[in-house]
């Protein structure tokens, strides 16, 4: 070893041939490069993203959609569909035995059927929707039995739609629909009856608007606790008795609307009203010209003919149709409160009208003269015991007309046409799926005559027990 060499040298100098340029080579940091590799602390850079989409969504509210929930929709007719990227398909069986105490083993004049004893399938509903950010398409049957085996459109709209809301209580802030649409007076016309505990609406309901459904425009939705529907249709609803059912006889067009609001105060109490009004023309038909003629009445029943047994009849000139005014205004009002039993309704409605009978006493002030004036109204009550079951009961008054009188005696004397009807109820419930419900109905009017002719109490009440499955 020479002299002042350091001992690490000496094996250092086995390895002279490495260490010698080794100073050169080890000095690359490939070392500190894996940290640049590492710069996957990128990844982090995108998780502050996904907390930012999360806080744009708003809080839904407490109490959102707490009456779609518990199916009492207490604003019917401008609700949307909740967007679904595919069909949504729904619907109900509605099979029942009624009596009724005027039924009797006959036929009426023409054929009809008098006996109303009878098992029937009043509802058969099914429907199909699609909904989009921005339309809808909706299409309902109905197939029943009430005149004999009927399969027929109920509702057919096509909307455009502007200002959803995720609650699905809440309609959007704008729709116009086209189509075959229940329309929008009052609480019971658009009320579904999927969903309405008692059998049938009202007297007054079913006698100015004999059927739920017409053919128009409408214009709805809401804003905050507002609502509004405003529909200009053909004035001719289904089921209504002129023969001219969704159809038009005259040019002029109905307008009906309601505005009213609609305020969640908590999850367990709910309260809903309006106004609505109705307004259009009704249609009284003209006579065809007859020509000249002989009538023969058979006085004296021998089935022979006598000279002083024949009438001339002369020919008579057509008669040209016409039109009348008729309208209504009404008001409803509606409370929802769930108790430790389950859901109370109470619920009430009051309407005036004038020549607007289409479907009990046909008013047509062209054929009598003189106007009819229709005053209606109701109040009904449910309870809820437990889920499965329920309770309720409902007084309705309708007067077809307020200014009838008839002739005794060669004078003419005021007559109350009025109807009252005592409806109590009683259900048996499955949640969401089955219903069978009974109800009596105890209806108190001056239709029939004593032994003097004077107008008395006419036994027409009537009972139904309904079985309803929900698809």
């Amino acid at each position: 070893m020479p002299p002042g060499a350091q001992p690490s040298q000496v094996p250092g100098a086995t390895q002279a041939p490495t260490t010698t340029p080794a100073p050169v080579v080890t000095p690359v940091p490939p070392v500190p490069k894996a940290p640049a590799v590492a710069k996957a602390p990128a990844v982090p850079k995108a998780s502050p993203e996904k907390p930012s989409e999360q806080t744009t969504q708003e809080a839904p509210s407490s109490t959102d959609s707490i009456l779609d929930d518990a199916q009492y929709t207490l604003t019917p007719g401008v609700s949307a569909l909740p967007i679904n990227p595919g069909f949504v398909f729904s619907g109900y069986l509605q099979g029942q035995y009624e009596a009724h105490q005027d039924s009797v083993d006959q036929l009426a004049q023409g054929g009809a059927l008098l006996n109303q004893n009878r098992f029937l399938l009043r509802r058969g509903r099914f429907k199909v929707g699609h909904d989009w950010k921005w339309a809808q398409v909706l299409l309902e049957l109905d197939g029943n039995t009430v005149k004999g085996p009927t399969v027929r459109v109920q509702k057919a709209e096509l909307s455009l739609i502007y200002g959803r809301s995720q609650d699905r209580d809440q309609p959007p802030m704008a729709q116009l629909t086209i189509g075959e649409f229940d329309l929008p007076f009052g609480f019971e016309v658009p009320y579904v009856p999927k969903v309405r505990w008692f059998m049938e609406r009202t007297q007054a309901s079913r006698a100015l608007f004999p059927g739920e459904p017409d053919v128009g425009v409408r214009f709805s939705g809401g804003l905050g606790f507002a609502r509004y529907s405003v529909a200009v249709t053909n004035g001719e609803p289904l089921d209504e008795k002129s023969g001219f059912t969704l159809q038009d006889p005259n040019s002029n067009k109905d307008a009906t609307f309601r505005i009213g609001a609609e305020a969640k105060a908590s999850r367990s109490f709910v309260a809903a009203g309006g106004i609505s009004y109705n307004r259009g023309k009704g249609f009284s038909a003209g006579t065809s010209a007859t020509k000249n003629g002989i009538q023969w009445t058979d006085v004296d029943g021998n089935a022979k003919v006598s000279p002083n047994e024949l009438t001339g009849l002369p020919a008579k000139s057509a008669t040209p149709s016409q039109n009348f005014n008729r309208w209504a205004v009404g008001a409803d009002l509606e409370f929802l409160l769930r108790t430790a039993l389950g859901w109370s309704m109470l619920y009430g409605e009051f309407v005036v009208a004038t020549n607007l009978d289409r479907g009990l006493y046909i008013a047509d002030p062209v054929a009598t003269g003189q106007d009819a004036r229709e005053v209606g109204y109701y109040a009904a009550f449910t309870q809820e015991i437990t889920p499965y079951g329920v309770i309720g009961f409902r007084y309705d008054f309708y007067d077809p007309n307020s200014d009838f009188t008839e002739t005794r005696r060669a004078k003419t004397v005021p007559t109350s046409e009025a109807i009252h009807t005592y409806s109590p109820l009683v259900g048996l419930v499955l949640p969401k799926r089955a219903r069978l419900v009974f109800q009596y109905d105890f209806i108190k009017d001056l239709l029939a005559r004593d032994s003097r002719g004077v107008p008395t109490d006419f036994k027409n009440d009537e009972w139904t027990l309904r079985l309803q499955v929900n698809l």
